[in-house]
């Protein structure tokens, strides 16, 4: 199967072809480079669920040997915001639903108080597989659907780490 230039422009392209609103946001003052937006979905309370793609060129070229490549961030930040009260459980939270996962996972930024999922995959410069950008999609949006009610619960204070380990999620065990 044909990959997709590594280009913001044909991943734009791809997407859209998959019935997805996409816009590229160029450079500037909020974004040092440019930028897509996909919005893939709205959630259970009308938040829109944005995934934003970075993609940059890099070189590890030595004398002997050509090796460029690129790399694909995906960033999906998650629509709400921690209180300073459940600061630390939510981050524990995150911690133990990164340990389940075999995958990068979701961060915590404590500084603006956001919670987010970001993976980042390094490509070759002839082109992503489509299969490729498929499946990454598909798993970011599963584990948005999996795991954002439950961070924002802890988050915004309506339950407890302790509360929803108490509704069947085994996110304390030690095997992930």
């Amino acid at each position: 199967m044909k990959g997709i230039a590594p280009t913001l422009e044909s991943i734009q392209q791809f997407f859209q072809k998959e019935e997805l609103t996409c816009e590229i946001v160029k450079a500037n003052k909020d974004f040092p480079i440019d930028q897509l937006f996909v919005r893939l979905d709205v959630d259970n309370e009308g938040r829109d669920i944005t995934l934003q793609l970075k993609l940059t060129e890099h070189d590890l070229s030595t004398e002997e040997a050509a090796i460029p490549y690129h790399q694909l961030q995906f960033f999906l930040g998650l629509p709400f915001l921690v209180t300073a009260e459940t600061n630390t459980e939510t981050a524990r939270l995150l911690h133990l639903i990164n340990k389940s996962l075999e995958l990068p996972g979701f961060e915590y930024s404590e500084v603006d108080g956001l919670v987010y999922y970001r993976h980042v995959l390094t490509l070759p410069t002839k082109g992503i597989p489509v299969t490729l950008l498929m499946s990454m999609l598909g798993m970011i949006m599963f584990l948005h659907d999996s795991f954002a009610v439950v961070i924002e619960s802890v988050a915004n204070g309506s339950k407890t780490l302790e509360e929803m380990s108490q509704l069947g999620l085994n996110l304390t065990s030690a095997d992930p």
